[in-house]
């Protein structure tokens, strides 16, 4: 089925993304723990024994933390074998009203299925990108958040976009090596499907708390 929401059209930017996802700083590794509560709306695939944990190069997972504080977190690539394949829910059933009028949503890209922008998502292929999460400013300003997602593993298309409309909040854990990233009940994020070659589609704006704690693995 279609989207009906292609009625606000915006650039599309991509290249900062990458530049900052995969350019040349060191890079440490890290492991991600959700927090998987039902009033949350982005959490891990539930998978037996892992316990919302994602560690770095486990079951197709790339978490790792730059020199220049910034957080990457992907669970797979088109290579990784399925049945090792690491996934993130993320569920859109709390709307900033009013909601979507159309449910099913297709990418642009010819990918299988279709995402549903009123209730859970079981993702396969997700990046979480928290630009400022361990830099020296976070812990008094928060980090902006962007979610990228494909409906399939997917190495060359981004097919969505999850971007917070304003910074998350950060908080210090036990030592330098952890922060934990939490958004609350009112944070208010914007779903847009990509389109080629440099334009996005509004699908709506959701509430999605969630809340990650991240500990770098020196």
């Amino acid at each position: 089925m279609k989207s009906k929401h292609a009625w606000l059209c915006l650039p599309l930017f991509l290249a900062p993304f990458s530049l900052q996802a995969q350019g040349p700083q060191s890079q440490t590794p890290a492991e991600a723990v959700f927090d998987d509560s039902l009033t949350k709306r982005i959490r891990s695939d539930g998978q037996s024994g892992l316990y919302g944990n994602y560690p770095h190069l486990v079951n197709c997972v790339r978490d790792r933390v730059n020199q220049g504080g910034l957080y990457f977190l992907r669970t797979g690539y088109h290579t990784c074998v399925p049945a090792f394949q690491r996934k993130i829910k993320v569920d859109f059933s709390t709307p900033v009203l009013p909601g979507p009028t159309d449910c099913s949503v297709d990418d642009a890209f010819g990918q299988d299925g279709e995402l549903n922008i009123c209730g859970s998502n079981t993702l396969p292929d997700l990046r979480i990108i928290a630009d400022t999460m361990f830099s020296n400013t976070a812990l008094a300003s928060g980090t902006p958040v962007t979610l990228y997602f494909s409906l399939i593993p997917d190495s060359s298309n981004q097919a969505f976009k999850l971007e917070f409309e304003q910074n998350v909040g950060v908080t210090a854990g036990a030592n330098s090596n952890i922060r934990i990233l939490e958004a609350g009940s009112g944070a208010v994020a914007e779903a847009y499907k990509n389109v080629p070659p440099n334009q996005k589609v509004s699908l709506g704006r959701f509430y999605m708390p969630f809340k990650i704690t991240v500990t770098k693995i020196p």
